[in-house]
Formats: structure tokens, sequence, C-alpha cells
């Protein structure tokens, strides 16, 4: 039985994804807030608000701390019990956190590796188990188990280990990436608005610019918005708190928003 643990955005997606290969009676999903449990019931699915004993748990919560509440209590069934599961954890956590899960995984005796989501929900091509990814575990054991686990929903060429140590801080840096793309289109549309260009020139400029073939100039728009990019850039920003660069382009954001907002 595979349990997804988080039923938001990722979590419902990804227990959908499940479904289709292995049906309703082996997946079952787990979330706090009773109104996704309901909605999801009434589409069928075996979901509820506690965590029930299962073979593997995949996370898909949001924050870190939610990360560390449900590997608590995945841990505490156990100690009572001789269940030794495989955890999955998709969500994003920040980096440090890996010393805290490693003390509760030797203790309680689980597999566990990180299997960060790259989640794109308006992009189908890019979706749960159609990309690229990658996965870490403390041992090899762990590692072998969640490959032949996920090799039945995407083909295992798409999956790549790397040190659990390399995969927690991967994930964190390709939003932050993300985020400084955007964060120097802003930057730009603000320079030269105060030039004096107008909203047609500055997309001709765009598009002129973009002719050439490694150059990718991202549209500004209302500026940074959904939950990853920005939490991401703050947990970047916590942990390498000495950076220049990336605290100025969290500035741009504020900066660039405030203007939109006039």
């Amino acid at each position: 039985m595979v349990c997804v643990i988080g039923l938001g955005e990722i979590g419902a997606a990804v227990l959908r994804e499940l479904v289709l290969v292995d049906g309703h009676k082996k997946v079952c999903g787990c979330d706090i807030d009773k109104e996704i449990v309901s909605k999801l019931k009434a589409q069928g699915f075996n979901v509820s608000t506690e965590i029930q004993k299962d073979d593997i748990y995949i996370i898909t919560v949001y924050t870190t701390e939610q990360v560390k509440e449900v590997i608590s209590k995945i841990a505490h069934r156990c100690h009572n019990s001789k269940m030794f599961p495989l955890i999955s954890i998709e969500s994003t956590t920040k980096p440090g956190t890996l010393e805290w899960i490693k003390a509760v995984k030797d203790k309680a005796g689980f597999d566990l590796v990180l299997f960060p989501h790259r989640f794109n929900p308006k992009d189908l091509q890019h979706h749960i188990f159609n990309l690229d990814r990658l996965l870490g575990g403390f041992d090899s054991e762990s590692v072998s188990r969640a490959l032949k686990f996920y090799s039945k929903y995407m083909p295992k060429n798409l999956i790549h280990t790397y040190p659990i140590y390399v995969v927690e801080l991967a994930k964190v840096v390709e939003n932050v990436l993300r985020y400084m793309e955007i964060a120097t289109a802003e930057e730009l549309d603000l320079l030269l608005e105060q030039k004096g260009w107008d909203k047609v020139s500055r997309i001709a400029l765009r598009n002129a610019v973009n002719t050439k073939w490694n150059i990718d100039l991202k549209e500004a728009r209302d500026g940074i918005g959904g939950k990853c990019l920005s939490k991401d850039m703050k947990i970047f920003n916590e942990f390498f708190s000495n950076n220049f660069l990336f605290q100025i382009a969290e500035n741009v954001d504020v900066i660039y928003k405030r203007r939109r907002a006039k």
C-alpha cells in the first residue's frame, strides 16, 4: 500500500498518477484539511485525515516543519510495530534538515530517500513522472528500493541519483535560479520604464533579445507569484546569509510589485 501525505496541488496530482497505475485499492492519501479529504473522497479516492499503516509513504506537504512532523508520526508507528516502510520526501526541505532526519531514521528504522518534485501544473510535458528527476538516499538499500518503486511509474533513465545532500540543496537552487531570471526581467522592465519606454517597446526589446539561441529573457508580468519560488528564495537566503546578489533579487521583486500596484 502506498500513502501520499499532503494532498494539496502537488500531492493530489501524485495521488492521481499512482491510482492510474495501481488502482484505488493500493493507493491512499492523507491530509489534515477535512475539506480536501471530503472532496477527494467524493471523487472515489481512498483518503483520510489520519496516517495509516502502509509500506510506502510519499510526503508532499508544504513546509520543512510539516515534513518533520509527518516523519515523527511515522517513526512513532515504526517504534510500536514491526513495520519497515520506505519514506520518499518529495517536498522541499531546508538545507540542514537531513541531520535531524537521519537521527530519527537510525533510531526508528525505515528506508528514506529525497525525490523532490519538479511539478509544473500547467505544463503536462513536464508533469509528475514524465521528466528528469533527482533521487538521493542515506544508503544504497533505500535508493534501490526507491528506484524499484518509482520505475513502475516512470522510465528509470529519467531518475538521476546523487548524494542526498546534493539533492536537498539542488531543489532549492533550481527555484532560486528561476527566481533570479524573473527578477532580472523585473528590474530591466523598471529601468526601461524610467527611460520612457512604453509597454509595446519593452515587449519588442524582449522579443529581439530572445532571437539569440542561448538567451531566454523572461516576462516580468505581475512579479514573482506562486508559493515555491518565494519560499525557496527565503530558504536560500537564510542558509547563505552572507550572499549579496540573491538578497538583492528579493528586493527587486518587492520594488517591482509596488510599482505595478501604482
